[in-house]
């Protein structure tokens, strides 16, 4: 059996490898039309921007990345607008990485970096390019105006948050069970709601883009970056909250294990559990320092959720 993690990893370097072939199928078969290039770099900045402002959904992240793409998908067609949003998630995560996080940007060399920029690109192309496909609206609006768009296009959105909401919900289970998550059901609403409640807008910026052109990819993205700055912030918020409310829990517990015991396997057991909880950690160890022999003693290891015997 694969342990959690590594399937986990395992997923993440099939969404990737899969976005990736996608973006490639799509310029091989689907036919090519006119580029808009002027609206791509539209989609591509707007991608960018949004991949700034992700939520804290489901022990992941969660953006609106999905707005534009399905809104220029229906415009342009699936495949030149996959490009153009891989292009800007790509330039946005590393201006994230670099600018905003202040990373190293020699981490960036590493293949996990890649791995998961690929995995975010993957999330938004592969539902994209499929439910497209599926339906077969490969060619856009601007050239297909007779498209019915709140009855084909309508089945078609569904089919994409379907696709995009079961990405996010496969590596969730992979990793955690719903039952033991008290916060499960509300991420779940949430992401359902933001799914759900996006698609009358898109397929109405989608039918008045004959009349206004650009500026309803502007409306269409705009909202969507206010929307998203909005969730984050409440997200952090939220999130700083419920950490100091951990953190001042898990001082207690422990002050009241020191107080009532003394056995040391016991008072080890107690700040496993309660560490791990605090920080969202499966990887904890306790070493213990004997001046005698000036060596450190593993008295708790556990690694990936599991219990190790280091010497």
């Amino acid at each position: 059996m694969i342990p959690l993690h590594q399937a986990d990893r395992y997923y993440r370097i099939i969404i990737a490898i899969s976005g990736f072939f996608l973006l490639i199928y799509g310029l091989i078969w689907f036919p090519q039309a006119e580029i808009h290039w002027g609206t791509l770099f539209i989609l591509a900045i707007f991608a960018g921007l949004l991949i700034q402002f992700p939520t804290k959904l489901l022990k992941g992240e969660v953006g609106l990345v999905q707005i534009v793409a399905l809104g220029g998908g229906f415009i342009l067609s699936p495949s030149p607008t996959a490009w153009a949003i891989a292009f800007g998630m790509v330039a946005g995560i590393i201006f994230r990485w670099i600018v905003r996080e202040k990373r190293s940007w020699r981490r960036l060399l590493r293949i996990n970096a890649w791995i998961n920029i690929g995995y975010k690109v993957g999330l938004i192309c592969i539902p994209l390019v499929i439910s497209f496909s599926l339906y077969g609206h490969v060619i856009g609006t601007t050239v297909a105006p007779d498209f019915a768009i709140w009855t084909s296009g309508l089945i078609l959105a569904l089919t994409f948050a379907v696709l995009h909401m079961g990405s996010h919900l496969a590596p969730y289970f992979l990793k955690w069970s719903a039952k033991k998550d008290p916060k499960f059901r509300s991420d779940f609403g949430y992401l359902l709601a933001i799914e759900l409640l996006s698609i009358p807008f898109i397929l109405l910026v989608v039918e008045i883009y004959s009349e206004v052109g650009w500026k309803s990819l502007a409306l269409l993205g705009g909202a969507a970056i206010i929307t998203a700055y909005l969730l984050h912030k409440i997200s952090n918020t939220q999130i700083e909250h419920e950490r100091r409310v951990r953190e001042l829990s898990t001082i207690n517990n422990i002050s009241q294990s020191l107080r009532s015991n003394l056995d040391l396997e016991e008072l080890l057991f107690v700040i496993d559990q309660q560490v791990t909880q605090l920080l969202e950690v499966n990887n904890i160890y306790v070493a213990l320092y004997d001046p005698n022999t000036d060596k450190l003693w593993y008295r708790l290891a556990v690694k990936y959720g599991e219990r190790q015997h280091w010497s």
